[in-house]
């Protein structure tokens, strides 16, 4: 009954080896888990953020008559276009308003005027750095004749 050393420790050495490679293999994928949530946390933020951004830029042009006014006054840092048709604001990768060499993120408001008091809006937030929108919408509103002031 003599058995061979040489067999047995080459049998646990191999089984050694197989559960290391499952080991690997487990750790491996749920690295790759915990990077995929971080990702879509990380968007779901940038997501929230940009909503949040726009839909104040929508409740302050929805809210008042002289809605280029009040977005000067309230977004000092807002730049409104040289047509006075488009508002933009620049922030960091914190969402925070910031100047133009730190801007990870831009949100903006393009009004088009309809000659039937009608006046059209689409924000838009967008990644400067992918150049991919993050959110987008439209809405309307009507302005009664001379209450819009340039």
């Amino acid at each position: 009954m003599n058995s061979n050393p040489s067999k047995r420790s080459s049998l646990f050495l191999l089984e050694l080896m197989i559960a290391i490679l499952f080991f690997c293999l487990c750790s491996a994928i749920c690295v790759r888990l915990f990077v995929q949530s971080h990702v879509i946390s990380s968007d779901t933020q940038n997501l929230n953020m940009a909503m949040n951004h726009t839909t104040n830029l929508a409740e302050i042009f929805r809210g008042v008559d002289n809605y280029r006014d009040a977005l000067k006054e309230q977004f000092p840092n807002g730049i409104l276009s040289e047509d006075r048709n488009t508002f933009t604001l620049y922030y960091d990768s914190d969402w925070k308003e910031c100047s133009m060499e730190d801007v990870e993120y831009a949100v903006s408001i393009s009004v088009t005027e309809r000659g039937d008091g009608i006046t059209d809006a689409d924000f838009h937030a967008i990644s400067l750095d992918s150049k991919d929108s993050i959110y987008q919408f439209e809405t309307s509103k009507y302005v009664k004749e001379g209450t819009e002031h340039e």
